[in-house]
């Protein structure tokens, strides 16, 4: 907009002028807009020496350089360090990507061989992103402690820390104790191995207490294996007469989320039966076919979402060899159709299952 106002005040006085010929100046004034480039490289002079890019560049550190060396204001802008701060996360990014790729191609022969298995994308990802903080969600089964057990590896084979400031906390004894062992046999290579710690949240707890007091605190009897359920029972009570926002929390997980709905390859277990319908009893009283389907259902009634179960389709669909289209649920008020297909995440159905499922969900 500043372009078109000062070309259109230009303008106005080549039509409105006294009409004498003047030849432009054509020599480049210094302005803002000349210098800024320069003080951009300038400002990138400061603080690149403190970038490692022979190492992850964590996302904070984009902010911090901001923060330690304010950039250079852009002419005729009005925003400030927040554009500079989202380039770098941009360029940053980009380094981590080769720099992920980079490692993973270095580093085959460790990554194949740190734990009994060669270590997936997924794995070997979660050990060289070295971010502020990073959350891998993983299913059971799925090599989360080889993930550990490698990230720790990993730490140490490239010197990023020294073996006493890594800290490995699990919930449990059993966890703590297996992870103990794999670094220890896995590790065994590297130097320092043995003084890594592995603790439970408890223990590491307990110790730092003791260390700051000079006395170890003894853990509330309640606490112990057996007997915290009782207490726990009366936190939950105190909760849910004190404050109503958890009292509705707690039920609808009690009575909707916190009922196991079974594995997914395995038949359900029905639990009813009522005019000629054997299945899963929904808090509204019909019979569905699924928890899955029941968890549906229990959800829309306790959030009092009108709804219809298994519905006939609004279209006749009937044939000769296919029956008339019922799709799970029908939301009367918003005439909305709801269809939940039994398929995990590969798209396929339940061994289990007869027919030609997948033929019918497309």
């Amino acid at each position: 907009m500043i372009e078109w106002i000062i070309g259109a005040a230009l303008l106005a006085g080549g039509l409105f002028g006294t009409g004498k010929t003047k030849r432009p100046d054509t020599s480049p004034a210094p302005g803002p807009r000349q210098d800024f480039p320069a003080k951009v490289t300038e400002w990138r002079s400061l603080w690149e020496p403190t970038v490692d890019r022979s190492r992850w560049i964590p996302k904070s550190m984009a902010s911090r350089i901001v923060a330690r060396f304010p950039p250079p204001q852009r002419p005729f802008s009005w925003s400030g360090g927040d554009r500079f701060e989202q380039e770098l996360l941009t360029e940053f990014a980009a380094h981590n990507v080769a720099y992920l790729a980079q490692q993973k191609e270095r580093l085959k022969p460790f990554f194949d061989t740190v734990e009994r298995n060669p270590l997936t994308d997924d794995q070997m990802d979660g050990c060289i992103c070295m971010d502020d903080a990073v959350q891998i969600v993983a299913a059971a089964g799925s090599g989360k402690t080889s993930t550990m057990v490698a990230r720790v590896g990993y730490a140490l084979h490239e010197g990023l820390v020294k073996p006493d400031q890594i800290l490995v906390l699990a919930f449990n004894r059993a966890v703590a104790e297996e992870l103990q062992s794999r670094i220890n046999a896995r590790l065994a290579g590297l130097d320092g191995v043995d003084a890594v710690t592995v603790k439970t949240f408890n223990a590491f707890g307990l110790s730092v207490i003791g260390k700051a007091t000079g006395r170890k605190p003894s853990l509330a009897e309640w606490a112990e294996p057996g007997r915290d359920g009782t207490m726990i029972v009366e936190i939950i009570d105190d909760l849910r007469s004190s404050d109503d926002k958890f009292r509705h929390d707690w039920d609808l997980f009690r009575t909707v989320f916190g009922r196991d709905i079974g594995s997914w390859n395995e038949p359900a277990q029905a639990n009813a039966y009522r005019d000629g319908r054997r299945g899963i009893l929904t808090a509204n009283g019909e019979i569905v076919k699924s928890e899955e389907e029941r968890m549906i259902a229990d959800w829309l009634f306790y959030h009092g979402v009108r709804y219809e179960y298994e519905r006939p389709y609004e279209h006749d669909t009937a044939t000769e060899h296919h029956r008339q289209y019922r799709p799970d649920f029908f939301y009367p008020e918003i005439d909305l159709y709801h269809e939940h297909f039994a398929l995990d995440e590969k798209g396929q159905a339940p061994a289990h299952f007869g027919g030609d499922y997948l033929g019918g969900v497309h």
